[in-house]
């Protein structure tokens, strides 16, 4: 008897286990529940400032356009030629970079040469050499010019190959009855020519070059 209800203590005190959990749980579940965090919202990426584009040289290129006597100033100079200027030839590439690209005729690329030039002021009569400026960016075209050189058949010096000079560099050498091709990137161009040993011959041919245009140039012993 003892053994029987011992067993049926047992018995009701799991039921009663029972069904109070269900009880508890739907208390609990009935109990206010705290709001959920919200997930941090990330901030979108914001974008870099924009750095100021610094202005970039448009290159360099040889001019003589501002070129003046060293004793007076003034701007009135007649070429001398190279010979018997002081100073040794300086590869193109180590003063001009792009100096190179002047010459178009691939015959003639080989011939390109920058030589101290001797000059005399007609003014005060002084004579200098030196070698060519570089050309201010407002003085450099968006596209370069090209330049003919066109050596007119003569009966004097037919046998002697000319050299031409454009803003003091030496750009080729012209047979008789010959053209040169070259280009200029700068508007403002002085053209002289030399005999084969580097004394200049008189005169000089300027002119304004224009973006993309095309220059003739007629020589016959001097500009016509």
């Amino acid at each position: 008897m003892e053994y029987n209800k011992s067993l049926n203590q047992e018995s009701t005190m799991e039921l009663m286990t029972r069904a109070a959990q269900p009880q508890a749980m739907q208390e609990q579940s009935l109990q206010p529940q705290a709001p959920a965090e919200p997930e941090a919202v990330q901030a979108a990426p914001q974008p870099e400032p924009v750095q100021p584009v610094e202005p970039q040289s448009k290159g360099q290129y040889p001019s003589v356009a501002a070129l003046v006597c060293p004793s007076c100033g003034q701007k009135n100079l007649r070429v001398i030629g190279t010979k018997g200027a002081m100073g040794k030839a300086v590869l193109g590439a180590g003063m001009f970079g792009a100096i190179g690209n002047m010459v178009a005729d691939s015959r003639s690329k080989e011939n390109f040469e920058l030589l101290p030039v001797k000059y005399q002021c007609l003014s005060c009569k002084t004579k200098f050499d030196t070698l060519p400026l570089t050309a201010t960016d407002d003085e450099v075209l968006d596209v370069p010019c090209t330049v003919v050189f066109h050596r007119l058949s003569s009966a004097v010096g037919m046998a002697v190959s000319q050299q031409v000079f454009l803003n003091g560099v030496k750009v080729g050498n012209v047979k008789n009855n010959s053209d040169l091709e070259f280009l200029t990137f700068t508007k403002n161009n002085t053209v002289f020519v030399t005999d084969q040993y580097g004394v200049a011959f008189p005169g000089t041919y300027t002119f304004v070059a224009q973006n993309g245009g095309r220059e003739d140039i007629n020589y016959k012993r001097k500009f016509l």
